[in-house]
């Protein structure tokens, strides 16, 4: 991997959330790359990183995500300081195209129906001792970043 993204590569920005429930982080598996991922997708105009990650969740799931953030500071102007990313990620998708994931860490608060299952081969919630195996195909960042986030929520929520 290179040290930075090519000047001329194409770069989409996307924004994902790794969903944790009872020790357990919950991912998709891909159908269009084949590996288990987190839920995610392109950043849509008018959208901010994190309301694109919720919706993803919510669409590719069915699982109602809460995400728990607190502003650092305050503001006496129009202003508004946004969820920070628990991770930020580049990746080359294909030759030249890039994208660059905002990813966030969610609670699951209600189990619903998934709108975009056709993206899909199934949903299966980890522990971290299954993330640990190596018998699961999935990008090594996606591993390191689904046990980080269960380290980071462990305990009751």
């Amino acid at each position: 991997m290179t040290e930075t993204i090519p000047e001329n590569a194409d770069r989409d920005f996307t924004a994902s959330g790794y969903v944790v429930d009872n020790a357990k982080v919950l991912l998709l598996h891909h159908k269009k790359i084949g590996m288990w991922l987190q839920p995610g997708g392109h950043i849509e105009d008018g959208e901010l990183p994190h309301e694109t990650a919720k919706r993803e969740v919510k669409e590719e799931t069915g699982v109602t995500p809460r995400l728990n953030h607190k502003p650092d500071t305050e503001y006496d102007e129009p202003a508004e300081d946004l969820p920070k990313p628990f991770h930020v990620n580049a990746h080359e998708i294909e030759d030249g195209h890039w994208h660059c994931d905002f990813a966030y860490i969610f609670h699951a608060e209600q189990h619903g129906e998934a709108t975009h299952e056709d993206e899909h081969h199934g949903t299966k919630w980890f522990t971290a001792q299954e993330l640990q195996q190596d018998d699961h195909a999935m990008p090594e960042n996606v591993r390191r970043t689904a046990l980080k986030a269960l380290k980071n929520l462990a305990g009751p929520h």
